[in-house]
């Protein structure tokens, strides 16, 4: 049985189709929840918008990844994540103008995609910079500022794509440049 789930769905309408190659019977159930679907665990509290918030240093939609610290110029090999879920990385950026992001796929292509904010923990609607490049293995992400910046705290988060069958292994290096 497949689970679709739509989180920040918004006001608008949803036109939602299914498509076959052969004939099938199908059945269909929808419903929207203004409570926080799985709940926040012990590291986060519901929102009135059905929305976890999770304590510092988690993240996720329910509260249950720990979002892992880099030191500048780090590199992180063997990571993984599952399609539809988030694995999140946190850099405090010092007397730096450029931040950089590279993540590298070991056996897909386009499978993760990469995202980026400061202070606060990426989503698929809110962030900073991202790359959702389908077509690649090697996903870049970088910001510039005209002045340097000091002391902010960066958050990373990667994400498994929807289109992915199994987990995705993945390499992950964040630098920024000492000027």
């Amino acid at each position: 049985m497949a689970h679709l789930r739509v989180d920040d769905a918004g006001t608008g309408t949803w036109y939602i189709g299914i498509f076959g190659y052969e004939k099938c019977e199908y059945s269909m159930r929808a419903f929207e929840s203004t409570s926080c679907p799985g709940g926040c665990g012990t590291h986060g509290a519901c929102n009135i918008n059905g929305r976890c918030v999770c304590s510092d240093g988690w993240a996720g939609a329910n509260c249950e990844t720990r979002a892992g610290g880099f030191r500048n110029g780090d590199t992180l090999t063997g990571q993984t994540v599952n399609p539809n879920e988030w694995k999140y990385y946190s850099i405090t950026v010092e007397n730096s103008s450029q931040l950089n992001v590279i993540v590298k796929e070991a056996t897909t292509t386009g499978m993760v995609w990469v995202f980026i904010s400061a202070g606060q923990y990426p989503t698929l609607a809110d962030h900073e910079e991202d790359d959702t490049e389908t077509q690649t293995a090697v996903h870049r992400v970088s910001l510039e500022w005209a002045t340097p910046r000091s002391g902010v705290q960066y958050y990373v988060g990667v994400y498994g794509s929807p289109f992915a069958l199994r987990e995705i292994t993945f390499d992950i290096s964040i630098y920024y440049t000492p000027f």
